[in-house]
């Protein structure tokens, strides 16, 4: 072997464990090197060297990557690499719920699963025993994939409308919000920057496994939808609305959109933050509560005596919040412009027209007009009750000559359809389909809705109405999920499929496939609108109630009981305001809307002493009372009628008809309507 040419030892394999060699040096102390050769010898073994730190695949139920098997510092990595990956999921820091006591975790859980709330499941025994006394972790199932959802879609329609309505503003608008630092534009420009990408993608995590979501596991997501809110929550509702309306009255007069389309976009807008601020920020409440560590503070009060602990669960600073300017004068809402502008163009008649009646009303004549329940009796409607009767009048006064007299015979979709734009599918209803008119209704009843809101009701505090099952809030909260899910959502896109196969394919009525799906919709409206719907039980088997929804007879119940009590105690001692302190007071409409149009003018305008929450609800219950005899009472003319074919058909070659000329003579009509009662003197 040549000399020159020294063999190249092979690199020592790496055998040991990160650490491990320290470990051992530490166990042995200080020795020389010939001590350490001789032990070596000794023991045998092979020569070799510590391995490369390696990092174990992602904890995905942590969120953090570990390294293996070494006592240092974990690192937290939030944005792992995941390759070949084309939707990016939202990985969050490591969760966990502060630690409180246990009397305010004990009060916590029960709000969560109180009937007010609804996020948790109510307690049961078995529950109590296997958890010691405590409620389990784990949310509702229909909290998670109703109401989240629900909420983010009002969150999202709200940041939708505006960011609209700042798309339609000219350049030197667009450049202005982003330049001007006032409170309104801090706004305005902060929602158009909103993305709510994050909070789907999380939702989307959530929405794989709705029963197995526990309160912790919701932390991420309540972050993130909390923080866009709060960032604008403390400039108040009205502000916030205000500011929407008079962002539309600068842009309208450039914007190449048209008028009613800003409009839409401003009313909208204004309705969903006031959805929002009144029902999705309360509505996760007590899940914000528990996860910022507090003690117990009462809603809305929380968000100002605990803000800074909310900031610190935000990761958010004072800073970040937008606040009211000093001294800031408000301007003009949204009717008000609208109507000045109306009065410049002098374009709208009919509208003049419907002013002038209102202010041409004779104080005198309008306190006759402030009784909702009028003492005439209909000699038509005799027989379904006076209390039915006179809330058809009421009615009929409202929208005049659109068939409230001849329900269930004449087609009220080509009257009512300009004035609320129903969703598609909703033409398909027949005549003698009864969720026609019960949509309608529902519909009305939340426009009445949007001012009774502003009433100060303080039921749970008395003890009359201790016994109720449900609560106003949730009625309020829940009433547009009737039209909105169970209606247009679940029954009106089965009926779009089941009417549009039958135009595709005339025997497609006579298939078993077909026939199930009609009974599966007949089963939806009876479990959900209307208990005494009968057909033909061609399929034995019965379709499971969504339990998430209350069903609408019981609803209609609860507030017709409740309204008749409240209305009652202050009839029979005006001094009795106990249940809404201010029933006596003005009653008030954030938005212009149909009813709120045609309320204002039947009690002698705005400034009315006739205007008040007592004759609101007054109104209210008469639409509810109508309401209750149509679902509620199986021989009201809901029930009169076979529902075997459920949408419109031809009466020629009996094809299904999927259009009708629609009326535009709404308005005129209800001026004609108030011009002939007044010369009456009614």
């Amino acid at each position: 072997m040549n000399d020159t040419k020294k063999e190249k030892k092979p690199k020592p394999k790496a055998i040991y464990e990160p650490g491990e060699l320290d470990k051992v040096r530490q166990n042995l102390g200080d020795i020389s090197p010939e001590e350490a050769m001789r032990v070596a010898n000794v023991l045998g073994g092979e020569i070799g060297i510590e391995k490369t730190p390696q990092f174990d695949s992602f904890s995905k139920n942590r969120g953090i990557y570990i390294k293996t098997k070494q006592d240092k510092h974990i690192p937290i990595r939030t944005q792992p690499i995941q390759p070949n990956i084309q939707s990016t999921e939202v990985i969050q820091k490591p969760l966990s719920l502060p630690n409180i006591s246990s009397r305010d975790k004990t009060l916590i859980d029960k709000m969560m699963s109180s009937s007010e709330y609804k996020i948790k499941r109510p307690q049961t025994f078995i529950n109590f025993l296997f958890s010691l006394g405590k409620l389990p972790d784990r949310v509702s199932e229909g909290f998670v994939s109703v109401k989240l959802l629900n909420y983010i879609g009002h969150i999202q329609k709200f940041t939708s409308c505006v960011k609209r309505l700042m798309a339609a503003g000219s350049e030197l608008y667009k450049e202005k919000i982003k330049t001007i630092f006032s409170a309104k534009y801090k706004m305005l420009n902060y929602i158009t920057r909103v993305d709510l990408i994050p909070i789907q993608e999380l939702y989307k995590q959530l929405s794989r496994t709705p029963n197995q979501i526990t309160v912790t596991r919701l932390i991420p997501f309540i972050r993130s939808i909390y923080k866009p809110l709060i960032t604008i929550y403390f400039l108040g509702e009205e502000r916030i609305t205000s500011y929407i309306k008079t962002a539309y009255a600068e842009i309208a007069p450039d914007s190449k959109v048209p008028d009613e389309t800003l409009l839409q976009y401003t009313k909208e807008a204004c309705n969903e933050w006031m959805y929002i601020s009144g029902y999705v920020m309360k509505g996760m409440y007590p899940l914000l509560l528990r996860m910022c560590g507090t003690e117990i503070v009462p809603y809305p009060k929380f968000f100002s005596t605990k803000i800074s602990k909310i900031l610190a669960f935000l990761d958010m600073t004072k800073f970040d919040l937008i606040l009211p300017d000093e001294k800031v004068k408000e301007k003009e809402t949204l009717s008000d412009l609208k109507d000045n502008q109306e009065d410049q163009k002098k374009t709208d008649t009919s509208k003049n027209e419907e002013e002038s009646v209102s202010s041409n009303q004779k104080p005198e004549d309008v306190s006759e007009k402030t009784e909702v329940i009028d003492k005439e009796k209909d000699v038509n409607n005799s027989e379904i009750g006076s209390v039915v009767s006179q809330g058809l009048d009421l009615l009929e006064r409202i929208f005049p000559h659109a068939g409230w007299q001849n329900l269930g015979k004449e087609d009220f979709f080509p009257y009512f359809q300009p004035l609320y734009q129903f969703s598609d599918g909703f033409n398909l209803l027949s005549v003698e389909n009864p969720m026609q008119i019960t949509i309608i209704l529902v519909r009305i009843l939340e426009d009445f809705f949007q001012a009774c809101r502003h009433i100060n009701f303080t039921l749970d505090k008395d003890s009359e109405f201790e016994s109720y099952q449900d609560s106003l809030s949730d009625v309020f909260s829940d009433w547009t999920l009737y039209r909105e899910v169970l209606f247009d959502k679940d029954y009106l896109s089965e009926l779009k499929e089941y009417v549009n196969q039958v135009y595709t394919e005339s025997s497609f009525k006579k298939l078993p496939y077909a026939k199930k799906k009609l009974s599966n919709m007949q089963w939806q409206i009876k479990n959900m609108f209307l208990p005494h719907l009968s057909f033909d039980l061609i399929f034995m088997e019965r379709p499971n109630k969504d339990g998430s929804y209350r069903p609408l007879q019981l609803r209609v119940e609860y507030l017709k009981a409740i309204f008749s009590t409240l209305i009652s105690r202050v009839e029979g001692n005006p001094r009795d305001i106990s249940g809404a302190p201010n029933i006596l007071e003005k009653y008030h409409f954030d938005i212009p809307n149909v009813i709120s149009k045609r309320i204002d003018v039947l009690l002698g305008g705005k400034k009315s002493k006739g205007a008040t929450n007592l004759n609101l609800l007054k109104y209210t219950l008469s639409i509810i009372c109508v309401l209750d005899w149509w679902v509620n009472d199986e021989n009201s003319p809901g029930y009169e009628y076979d529902n075997t074919l459920p949408y419109r058909v031809s009466e020629e070659d009996g094809t299904p008809v999927f259009s009708v000329p629609l009326r535009s003579d709404q308005n005129n009509l209800f001026i004609k309507s108030i011009k002939n009662r007044a010369s009456a003197g009614k």
